[in-house]
């Protein structure tokens, strides 16, 4: 039994194919993070589509973007969510050192399923059913490839060949208001939070990353040549401060990181 199903026939291969990735946490892990990359890029193109959001020949990352400056409201879980899913997509891809194992595969279905959700809430009138763990089944699931390159191939015809969308005032209204209300059913834990601070502060030029570069934790000093926004930065007081900004050694400003 998959997490992802619908009754919407619009979206029947973007569930076949969350199913495949699914399918292959046990016995292929690397494989299931790299077809739920695929699966989180193509229904971005989806969303940005049903939106009239323009041009989606982007990369997965500027679409994510793009979403989170539209001014529609798309929920940080979700825009979180859904660039954790690319990134796992992108080392598994292209780093041969990086270990895909069970536990990460499971996570990012957790993610994907968190993403189709929202999705389904937003743009049909399906019921979703709560998330299952789900099982092992390589004794039963053998020729998931083949499948998952026809969905594949599904999936763009039917981009190509879609017509142009015209989206009311009042239809914008109802998606915002879904984005809201799912936004106020998932709010960011505290780990969640700093990722997505962390991520702010990146593409505004910073190095970024609370579990490594972390002054209480790990005693992380600013370096020459380097612009940091060091993480729980100790103060003389012994209080810390959420980022401490430098710009090689010269003290820069103070973050504090709110939800």
């Amino acid at each position: 039994m998959s997490n992802f199903n619908t009754s919407d026939k619009n979206y029947h291969e973007y569930a076949k194919l969350a199913s495949s990735a699914e399918s292959l946490i046990f016995s292929d892990p690397r494989s299931s993070l790299t077809v739920f990359g695929t699966f989180g890029e193509q229904l971005t193109r989806e969303i940005m589509h049903l939106d009239g959001l323009g041009d989606w020949e982007l990369n997965q990352k500027a679409r994510i973007d793009k979403m989170r400056y539209s001014g529609n409201g798309y929920p940080d879980a979700v825009l979180l969510a859904l660039d954790e899913i690319r990134r796992k997509r992108n080392r598994a891809t292209h780093d041969n050192q990086f270990i895909a194992t069970k536990g990460e595969a499971l996570k990012i279905d957790q993610k994907a399923y968190l993403v189709w959700k929202w999705f389904l809430e937003s743009f049909s009138l399906n019921d979703v059913p709560e998330y299952v763990t789900p099982v092992d089944q390589r004794n039963i699931l053998k020729s998931q490839a083949d499948k998952i390159k026809v969905l594949e191939e599904k999936i763009k015809q039917l981009q190509e060949n879609r017509p142009q969308i015209t989206i009311s005032a009042e239809e914008r209204t109802r998606r915002r208001k879904v984005n809201v209300q799912f936004a106020k059913k998932h709010p960011l834990n505290e780990e969640e939070t700093r990722q997505l601070i962390d991520s702010q502060l990146r593409n505004a030029g910073w190095e970024a990353d609370t579990p490594r570069l972390n002054n209480w934790k790990h005693q992380t000093e600013p370096q020459k040549g380097h612009s940091m926004a060091i993480a729980e930065w100790v103060l003389p007081n012994g209080q810390r401060a959420d980022y401490a900004l430098f710009k090689g050694l010269d003290f820069y400003g103070i973050v504090e990181a709110k939800r």
